[in-house]
């Protein structure tokens, strides 16, 4: 199932000697491959929060001169550079827009799409010209940037996992089928960022007890074509793996080119052709980002029919970081907009329609927002909830996601156990409401 449109890492503090005011921007466009420039509508794209490589000049160029004047800078002139028939002799632009940076006249670059400038695997060379020659990047589709300290180590990181991941003997999915999962059709975004994501959960689980290695049959439930069952492939290679999605053409691009991995076509609802109990951990990755509730629930609990007793969950979902980048950005012309943030801040849950994901994907699919204490509370129905790890992208050592999601770890109880533990914790609700009344009558009597 489809992922998020990519959030920042990060809401950095910015170096003190570094007056983000007075910043001089040069901006550079690339223009798609022909066989790109047609996939997704432009109008579609910019009401997803998505920048794709197969935008055209006019989309980037519009991107580049909006981030300029949110963030109140400069903008000088915009290179591009026009792969297709009517490049026209027109000089290179990526080395004018290099030239503008090194000779001191702007301060920072900025790409609409950071494959635009350079393969993933070269950043770190692209970085360290960067830092010798006293100029910044801006990403726009990452939304990192080198001006803050977890920016530059993020990018770095990137390319450092770009530059020593082996390359795969595993065939690329289709542009679209990408596009489909990550919100870009960027093989760099598909396959490393897979990896960085998917590095970043093996990290919580570890620290909760078992990595991936630990576990012996894993289902990855919205698998797409296969983005993590590639690299669960080396990252977990005891277990037996298995992936679910409602994607059928992506289903059969998994069976046919990853056929090491069993699969299975999900319906819009439960019940899955599988058996009970059949996997120790299930991967849930930008699921229920995007079910409403009625969707969600009827999932959680097949999940909890598949997964063994001990067994884990690990999911992710949009929490309020996730809020607040969506909500300032395709979100901000909502008429709605201050009901559904009263409505998530009161329900600790919403369901947003107007992202234009039914371009896509069926009706039921959209945008979905979940505090932490709701999921404490309306998960705990299925399963004990061990641990909500909120988007904080300046605290150190955090697992923070590329897609700006949170993630929330899952236990299987015993069923028995579970109840008991689900009416106890609803008591322990109950009591502040029950003592609040008895004051009252109490109070009632006096008078």
């Amino acid at each position: 199932m489809r992922g998020s449109p990519p959030a920042s890492l990060l809401a950095a503090k910015r170096a003190p000697s570094v007056d983000l005011r007075r910043m001089r921007a040069v901006g550079y466009t690339r223009a798609p491959r022909e066989d790109r420039a047609q996939q997704v509508p432009a109008a579609v794209a910019e009401k997803l929060g998505v920048i794709l490589p197969s935008a055209g000049l006019d989309v980037q160029r519009a991107a580049i001169t909006d981030a300029c004047r949110q963030r109140g800078w400069e903008l000088g002139d915009v290179f591009d550079d026009a792969l297709g028939p009517d490049a026209g002799g027109r000089p290179n632009g990526y080395a004018q827009a290099m030239h503008e940076l090194e000779q001191g006249r702007a301060d920072v670059l900025i790409a609409a799409k950071l494959d635009t400038v350079c393969p993933w695997s070269e950043l770190p060379d692209l970085l360290d010209r960067a830092e010798r020659q006293g100029w910044g990047l801006l990403a726009l589709d990452l939304t990192l940037d080198t001006l803050t300290a977890d920016g530059r180590a993020a990018l770095r990181s990137l390319g450092a996992q770009a530059r020593a991941l082996p390359p795969s003997a595993l065939p690329m999915p289709p542009a679209e089928l990408m596009f489909r999962v990550v919100g870009s059709d960027s093989p760099g975004r598909f396959e490393v960022g897979g990896r960085l994501e998917l590095e970043q959960l093996d990290r919580l689980l570890r620290a909760h007890g078992r990595g991936l290695a630990d576990y012996g049959d894993i289902l990855d439930f919205g698998c797409g074509p296969g983005r993590f069952l590639r690299q669960l492939r080396t990252m977990a290679p005891q277990a037996r793996l298995c992936g679910v999605d409602q994607d059928e053409e992506a289903i059969a691009w998994v069976r046919r080119e990853l056929p090491f991995a069993d699969t299975a076509v999900a319906g819009p609802l439960p019940p899955l052709a599988l058996p009970a109990g059949s996997f120790d951990l299930i991967i849930v990755f930008s699921v229920f980002t995007h079910l409403d509730e009625e969707y969600q629930d009827a999932w959680l609990a097949e999940l909890r029919r598949l997964t063994r007793p001990g067994g884990t969950v690990v999911a992710t979902v949009h929490g309020m970081f996730k809020w607040e980048v969506i909500r300032n950005g395709p979100m901000a012309g909502e008429p709605d907009l201050e009901r559904m943030a009263t409505r998530l801040a009161r329900r600790g849950f919403l369901h947003w329609r107007g992202d234009d994901w039914g371009t896509f994907f069926p009706d039921y699919y959209h945008t979905s927002f979940h505090r932490r204490d709701y999921i404490r509370e309306h998960w705990a129905r299925w399963f004990d909830v061990v641990d909500v790890v909120e988007q904080q992208p300046n605290q150190p050592g955090h697992h923070a996601l590329l897609s700006g999601h949170d993630i929330v770890l899952l236990n299987a109880r015993d069923q028995e156990r579970g109840r008991a533990a689900l009416a106890a914790r609803r008591a322990r609700l109950r009591l502040p409401a029950l003592a609040r009344q008895i004051r009252e009558r109490l109070a009632s009597r006096r008078r």
